[in-house]
């Protein structure tokens, strides 16, 4: 998967892709929320007070980077401390913070016997803009019982009626339907490359969305500037969770990209070959016009009928240039990962999962595609080089 705060892909792996900023110094002094005056009669009562006063301290701790457990409700406490861990984002240097953002209450209101929702907008204070620009509405459940006050995400109330259907080691959570020929798919796919990777295979929680949208709204983004037209992208793997591409059951591709981080020091991986082989064990990321899962096959015929048609074409140059060819099958889709997926396919009958690790820990450089190594070790594991690429791939490509 690749494309922003995901390259895409070789960047959702790296940062979370909600981030926003509000950290700040030891020197510098934590704003409170702002409450608007329109807020003072449902804020009269205790509770309301102590809750409001709760969500400040909450956000204190996120702004300092340690959240006290005690402040997170049991269930997906996990989940909830990554995501509010996240909303940190990269702490600006100095104590100048150019980007500092303004906290504001936009909702508040109960939803349940001593539960509420809560809504905080976060607003930039730039240099020289005129009109604040909302970076991000949100969204927070909390409970007050016997003096206790807990916070969770959205997540369970919104599927509170959601049905569940357990695959292999994946639950997945849903509306209405699931498509089990799919889900069967992925649960192969999850011991295939669990052990591949010499690793146990891992249970998951999966939840089935439609898009990116209803995914951030389940994990408390109402709104976030920078995602606000993305939608074709799934979330995970994160503390065990997944959230689906598209409502396809298959997350294949970032199955294998989680196993290989649990092994692989990231300062060794070459996402040129980490790419490919997602590509080959898992599939292409995204889904076709159908909403099916593309995989890597389709994709190479895909390459072969364009190279028919494109006599020219170099596929050295397809490689390093990564131009789009497939916008007729999806937009996202990398000829790039198609052709690192064959040349992985081929480093595996050729010299087995030895070699396959090899090239994964293939990188030397600060860039985490790192051509050179890759071509090195390329060329000692299958003796292709970039003298030969063409001659060479071609070749491979007959076989499919």
């Amino acid at each position: 998967m690749e494309n922003s705060c995901k390259n895409k892909h070789l960047i959702v792996i790296l940062l979370f892709p909600f981030c926003i900023t509000f950290g700040f110094s030891q020197n510098q002094v934590y704003e409170k929320i702002k409450i608007p005056g329109q807020f003072d009669h449902a804020l009269r009562d205790s509770v309301s007070q102590s809750l409001i006063q709760h969500v400040d301290n909450l956000f204190y701790q996120i702004a300092r980077g340690s959240i006290d457990s005690s402040y997170v409700q049991m269930q997906n406490a996990a989940l909830t401390k990554a995501i509010l861990t996240e909303l940190r984002g990269i702490e600006n240097e100095g104590d100048s913070l150019p980007n500092h953002y303004h906290k504001q209450l936009l909702r508040f209101y109960p939803i349940a016997n001593n539960t509420y929702s809560i809504s905080i907008g976060f607003l930039s204070n730039e240099s020289g803009q005129a009109i604040p620009v909302l970076k991000t509405i949100f969204n927070l459940i909390a409970t007050h019982e016997k003096n206790v006050v807990r916070f969770s995400l959205p997540l369970s109330y919104l599927t509170r009626n959601w049905k569940s259907t357990k695959i292999g080691k994946t639950t997945y959570v849903y509306k209405d339907t699931i498509q089990l020929k799919r889900a069967h798919i992925f649960n192969k796919k999850n011991h295939l490359i669990s052990r591949k990777m010499n690793i146990p295979t891992e249970s998951f929680k999966f939840y089935m969305c439609e898009n990116y949208q209803e995914i951030s709204r389940l994990l408390g983004y109402e709104y976030a500037l920078e995602t606000a037209t993305t939608y074709r992208d799934g979330y995970g793997v994160q503390q065990g969770y997944i959230f689906s591409i598209m409502n396809n059951e298959d997350f294949s591709h970032d199955v294998f990209h989680y196993y290989s981080g649990k092994i692989n020091d990231f300062k060794n991986r070459n996402w040129l070959a980490e790419e490919g082989t997602a590509s080959s064990w898992g599939n292409a990321y995204y889904t076709d016009k159908n909403g099916e899962m593309i995989e890597l096959e389709h994709l190479v015929f895909a390459l072969k009928t364009y190279l028919k048609n494109n006599k020219e074409a170099d596929l050295l140059h397809l490689f390093t240039e990564n131009p789009k060819i497939f916008d007729h099958i999806a937009p996202e889709l990398s000829i790039r990962s198609v052709i690192a997926g064959v040349l992985s396919n081929e480093i595996e009958r050729s010299v087995g999962i030895k070699g396959i690790h090899r090239i994964l820990n293939s990188r030397k450089t600060e860039s985490v595609l790192d051509y050179d190594n890759y071509f090195r070790t390329l060329n000692t594991l299958i003796g292709i080089n970039k003298s030969n690429f063409n001659r060479r791939l071609k070749d491979l490509l007959a076989t499919y």
